[in-house]
């Protein structure tokens, strides 16, 4: 979690997670500039974020964006909830975080995750709003595993599902669902 500005690939794979949360929730807007790699001058030192976001109502969206190879571990989800819980004091309002990465996670970063309030989420390089897919990881305590939460966005038009019993829900974009 370096404080320089990305390039090339990377800051594409930035540029495309900051445009699925504003296609997601569109009354997001960019805390400054184009909402990538905004540093923070906060009271312990200087964090960058990859992606910073606010609502209309004041409160604040950040993200971590990596194109790890290999699964995201534990230290890395806390390493980036250190930074988010010094914004929510610094800043004194809420702040939602997202950790999003092309590749698996390891169960102890989901528990970490959770315990901080950060979502955890798998978002492919390639997925360009209005069509793309993410996956949620969340932590049962019970079952000891991560649960996957599948959400598609489609683009407009039909959709088709095969090979087995599906209920698919549609959420329109003024708050209202449907499921067939």
């Amino acid at each position: 979690m370096s404080s320089g500005k990305a390039h090339g690939i990377n800051r594409a794979y930035q540029v495309t997670c900051r445009d699925v949360l504003t296609h997601r929730q569109p009354e997001l807007t960019s805390w400054c500039d184009d909402g990538i790699d905004i540093p923070f001058r906060l009271p312990d030192t200087t964090w960058t974020f990859d992606v910073a976001l606010t609502a209309p109502n004041g409160s604040v969206v950040v993200a971590e964006c990596r194109r790890t190879i290999g699964p995201v571990k534990q230290e890395d989800i806390a390493g980036f909830a250190l930074k988010v819980e010094s914004l929510r004091r610094a800043l004194a309002r809420p702040v939602s975080a997202f950790f999003f990465t092309k590749s698996a996670h390891q169960l102890g970063a989901v528990r970490v995750g959770r315990f901080y309030g950060v979502e955890v989420a798998i978002l492919a390089e390639d997925a360009h709003p209005p069509g793309f897919n993410m996956i949620f990881l969340a932590y049962d305590p019970a079952r000891d595993k991560a649960l996957r939460h599948f959400i598609m966005h489609c683009t407009p038009g039909e959709f088709k599902v095969t090979g087995t019993d599906a209920c698919l829900t549609y959420t329109k974009r003024d708050g209202t669902s449907e499921s067939r």
